[in-house]
């Protein structure tokens, strides 16, 4: 075996080791997530209490800010003449 191909061969078993720690290590914190959320009773009511909100949101419309919006006399007369023509 060459040189060369002993320094590919020890490269790629690093590489799978690397990869092998940096995996297990991604379980591990994902597994110690899920147990935090587990143990914190206050999640699913939270998220409850958000959809709730985002209903009520949308139930509502647009927003008033958004509703009436002034316009002169001239800016309404352009207007309407741009809706007619479409």
């Amino acid at each position: 075996m060459s040189l060369h191909t002993q320094l590919d061969f020890n490269s790629s078993s690093f590489q799978k080791e690397e990869t092998r720690n940096k995996m297990k290590w991604i379980l591990k914190t994902k597994t110690e997530h899920l147990h935090i959320a587990d143990t914190v009773p206050l999640g699913l009511p939270q998220v409850n209490m958000k959809m709730e909100y985002q209903k009520k949101q949308m139930e509502k419309g647009a927003s008033p800010a958004r509703a009436s919006i002034a316009l002169s006399v001239h800016q309404k007369k352009c207007v309407q003449g741009v809706l007619k023509e479409q």
